[in-house]
């Protein structure tokens, strides 16, 4: 019996302990501002190109991360690609009808103004900034930022499917 209510016991002290951390005013995740969602940072794509990226909802604007020179920006709907062009495997923004940018050596930033919309890769959707660099001989990397809690609000529904109302408890639970 000793046992049992031990056994019972840790958990459960366990469990308080946890859920005081979260509802707790003065818990913070280290380097953090309150108020102010951290950063999560996700590598979609790291392969041979090209990398074609599809303006979703609103403007998306393409920027060199040497210099923040604006590249260009593209309409809802279009679809223009990053590429490793000559050869020298230089990164470049390749537009629909073939026409290449200049070379983009320190990566290139895409984002929608605002920080609201989405945009696709591969026929996935996604939300907030794409950095994309070449990461070595014929290889292009993307990795996409964007605040913890916008990132929690797409993956933790795509990995639990659309339960609707009933499971909610369950993806709030599985975003902890």
């Amino acid at each position: 019996r000793s046992k049992l209510i031990r056994w019972l016991f840790a958990p459960a002290v366990i469990l308080l302990v946890s859920l005081q951390a979260c509802h707790s005013k003065t818990a913070r995740m280290a380097g953090t501002v309150p108020g102010v969602s951290p950063d999560v940072r996700v590598r979609l794509f790291n392969g041979t190109g090209p990398l074609s990226v599809v303006a979703e909802d609103g403007v998306l604007l393409f920027s060199d991360l040497g210099n923040g020179e604006r590249i260009v920006a593209i309409e809802p709907g279009s679809a223009w690609s990053v590429v490793l062009f000559g050869p020298g495997g230089e990164l470049r923004v390749a537009s629909p009808d073939g026409h290449v940018s200049k070379p983009h050596p320190n990566g290139i930033r895409v984002r929608i103004p605002g920080g609201n919309g989405l945009f696709k890769i591969g026929g996935r959707t996604y939300r907030g900034e794409l950095f994309v660099h070449n990461a070595g001989g014929d290889r292009i990397m993307a990795v996409n930022r964007l605040p913890l809690e916008s990132y929690l609000r797409s993956v933790v529904p795509s990995e639990i499917g659309n339960p609707g109302y009933s499971a909610y408890q369950a993806m709030k639970a599985q975003a902890i």
